[in-house]
This record gives structure tokens, sequence and C-alpha cells, in this order.
């Protein structure tokens, strides 16, 4: 009785602090299910077969949705990296945890999933390599083993390649004793420049219009890869161009979907997956011509962007539906993934456990979504439909039941558009003037959850010359 109450005592001292390798508990059961959070950047929700697409460029992902269940509402509250992670790892709207542009750092107060999981006794890792995820920026907390560069690098802070994160993942994965475990596993390669091995080029090079694409090769695996070249702010986008930028991030779909395979094929090699809770989603998405942004999605918060794929897979003998038809929220995976877990729920989230969809339940849940802030100087700006700098300028967006508004700011008054987006998805016939009662009920919603947004939030970090030149290389910065 003695041993077991200073047992106790030790493990309640070290979770305060709970931070690192080293002061992450070890379970002593299995009596909880696995979890396996996976994240892409800028994956369209249209790009998977689950979602419709005949391309056949995701059959590993759309075998896990063919044992799980298909959200096909669901929204991202954030156009970019930094906030919409961030949402994923709290539960909180940008403006509770602070990260309204990125980079910035996510202040300690705000405890991740990784944290809650840890604290009852989860063997936890994250494996990723997104710029905006290192543990510079603070998203490691909680994971016990976090790889977020390259362990051979002669400098630090040289991202890993999604190979080396992949084959990361596995080993982590064959070394563990308990399958007790929670995997955040994050690739990046579906988001600009699309940075695929030359061999997941779907098409042929005479195909293409090489003015956009470009090939080299890969000092560290000497294997030949493919990527866009341009700039953005001056390329004219031909029908050509378009066509061949559109085969690379096909290609960078279909990469991203074999990585995750691999991944999900380490774990069934250990007889674990089927009693898995495993959960697949995105950042954001990404506009591919639509209402005149190609390749971009910061500056927007169309369907395209923020309607994203989320996939939810339960332990088998969980019963669960095929597809669930309501609107749900980046915000509301941790306290669900707590909630399934049997994890207690924290009480400082924004989100709303979604457990009881999964048995039937009808849950009635605004969506919320917002842009970067506008800044004149930034690569892409002449894209933005916004003009007014800083938080203020954010676009912003409502969705509840079948209408969503977005608002624009502009020097010269906002403009507030209103769509049907159950029957008009593709968001071009604007209802404003014609439902003002809809527009006007959503307005103060949108203004209300806005209210009290603080610019000054969180500080920003003082960027390396080699830190400025990756976010130059993926179109953050000119």
């Amino acid at each position: 009785m003695l041993r077991r109450t200073l047992l106790l005592l030790c493990v309640l001292l070290v979770l305060p602090g709970c931070r690192r390798e080293s002061s992450t508990p070890t379970p002593t059961s299995d009596s909880k299910p696995g979890i396996i959070f996976i994240t892409f950047c800028t994956m369209r929700r249209d790009s998977l077969g689950c979602y419709g697409s005949e391309k056949a460029l995701s059959p590993e992902l759309d075998r896990v949705a063919a044992n799980g269940t298909v959200f096909d509402d669901h929204y991202t509250n954030a156009s970019y990296s930094g906030g919409a992670f961030a949402s994923l790892i709290t539960g909180k709207y940008c403006h509770h945890h602070g990260i309204f542009d990125h980079p910035k750092r996510l202040a300690d107060e705000h405890s991740t999933l990784a944290e809650h999981l840890a604290s009852a006794g989860y063997v936890t890792a994250g494996f990723t390599t997104h710029i905006f995820l290192d543990k510079r920026y603070n998203y490691d907390r909680g994971c016990r083993v976090y790889r977020d560069d390259d362990p051979d690098a002669a400098s630090m802070g040289r991202r890993a390649t999604p190979a080396q994160n992949t084959n990361d993942a596995r080993h982590w994965i064959r070394s563990l004793d308990s399958r007790q475990f929670f995997l955040w596993f994050q690739l990046q390669v579906t988001h600009f420049p699309y940075e695929v091995p030359k061999r997941f080029v779907r098409t042929s090079a005479d195909q293409l219009d090489l003015a956009v694409l470009q090939y080299w090769k890969d000092d560290r695996a000497g294997n030949a890869k493919a990527r866009l070249m341009f700039d953005y702010d001056s390329f004219a986008f031909s029908d050509r161009a378009t066509a061949s930028a559109m085969v690379l991030y096909e290609s960078a779909v279909n990469y991203a979907d074999y990585l995750t395979g691999a991944v999900l094929n380490a774990v069934r090699d250990r007889g674990w997956l089927d009693e898995c809770i495993v959960v697949i989603t995105t950042d954001h998405g990404e506009c591919l011509g639509e209402h005149g942004h190609h390749f971009n999605h910061d500056a927007n918060v169309y369907e395209p962007v923020v309607r994203v794929p989320l996939i939810v897979k339960l332990p088998k003998s969980m019963k669960q539906p095929e597809r669930i038809k309501q609107v749900t929220r980046h915000v509301d995976l941790v306290p669900t993934i707590l909630d399934l877990a049997g994890v207690d729920l924290p009480t400082d989230v924004d989100g709303e456990s979604l457990k009881a969809m999964f048995s039937g339940s009808t849950i009635d849940l605004p969506a919320f979504g917002e842009s970067r802030p506008w800044q004149a100087s930034r690569a892409g700006m002449k894209h933005y439909e916004a003009s007014v700098p800083g938080v203020t300028g954010k676009i912003r967006m409502v969705r509840k039941g079948d209408y969503k508004l977005l608002l624009t700011p502009r020097a010269d008054g906002d403009v507030v558009r209103l769509f049907n987006v159950a029957t008009d998805p593709g968001e071009t016939v604007d209802l404003a003037a014609t439902k003002p009662q809809v527009r006007d009920g959503l307005r103060r919603l949108l203004d209300h959850w806005f209210a009290g947004y603080a610019e000054s939030a969180t500080p920003d970090l003082q960027l390396s010359d080699e830190e400025r030149r990756a976010l130059r290389s993926l179109g953050y910065t000119d």
C-alpha cells in the first residue's frame, strides 16, 4: 500500500511540468484506445475519393473512411496554418489561443491535446515537417518524443523530409511497449510548392508546362523531385500552366496518402489498428482557381479553403455511422478525442464533444472562420479582397445551417455576402439583398464571435535568415 501511495505521489509531482521527454508519464496498462491524429497541410476535401474524387489519389485514406465516419460539413476556423493547428491541438479559437497570424509562439497557458493525454497515462509523440510546428513555437508540448527537423543535419533547424518523418514515426510505433499511445503525424507535402518525388508525378513531362514545373536532384536522398516554380505576384495563370500545377498538387495528395498508409500499416502490423481511434484532417484547404485565387488559401475563407476533410475511425468494438451531415469545427476535435478516449474534458475550450453524433444525435453548431490579416508588403497581397491592415482587416465567415455569411473589411466599407452553400457550394449567388433577416442574424452572430480580438495577443518571433528563406519558398513572405 505504501509503495502504491509513493508511486502516485511521484506521478502527481511530475505532471505539472509535463513538457518534454523526461517528464511524460509512462502508461501502466492498455485500458484506453490508441489514438492516431493525422493532419495534413492544404488538403482539399474534393481531392479524396471518399469526398467524390474519381482520380484514385487517396486509396489509403479512403480505406480508413470505408471503416469509419466521413464528416461532410467540417470547417477549419483559420485559413492559415499557425492559427488552424493551434486550434486543432487546443480546442480554442485564434482570439483565445493568440495565434492570429504566423509565425507566432503558442503560450504555455494553453494546454494541448498531447498534454491532456499524457496526464491520462498515454505515451505521446509528434512527427511534423511543418516549419510553424517546430519546438520553437511550442507546439511540441506534451509529446514525449517530438521530431521536427533532420537529426543528421550539419546545422540545427533543417526540416526533416516527409520520408524521414514517416520512417521516424514507423520506428517509434515499432518501439512501443503499450498500445495506449498518442501519435500526431503531420505532413506538409500538399502545401505549395507541392514538392514530390518525380515517380509520383501523375503525367509525363511533355504534357506539362515546364515554365511552372522544376525538376532537380535532391542532394540528401539522391532522388529526383518535382516542385512548382514561379513568381506568385507576377505569374500569368494560363490554362496550360494551371493544369500543370494542378497535376503537381494531385501528385502531392497521392504522395501524402502513400506516406500515411505506411504509418497506418506500421500500427496494423502491431495488431492494434482495429481498436485505435484514428482522426484525419487538415489545417485548411486550397483554392485552385476558384474566385480568382490560384494556389492560395490564407487570403480568403471560401469553401475550398475552410470546408475541409474530416475522417474518424473508432475502435472496432464501437458502432459508428458512415457519414455525418452536420456542421462541425476544428475546435471540437480536442474535446471529441478526449471524450471518445474516456479522458476528462477541459473546461476552457471553445469546442464541444461530437461523441453524441456517432449515436445519431443532432448538435446545432455555428462554424466561424478567419483569414490572415492583410499586409501591403506580403507576397500574394494582390489577391486579397480586404484592404484594412491588421486583425480588424481579417476576412471572416460564419456558417449556420445551410447559410454562410462572408464579411470582407475594406477601407471604403465592409462587404457582406450571403450564400446558401447547401445548394450553391461554389458561392456564386449572393443572397444578402434578398434574405436580409438571415444576413442580419448571421452578421450579429459573427460580430459577437469576433468581438474583443486582441492583436497583441502573442509577440512576433525573431527569424533567422534560414527561416526567412524557408518561409519565402512556401510563399509566406516576399
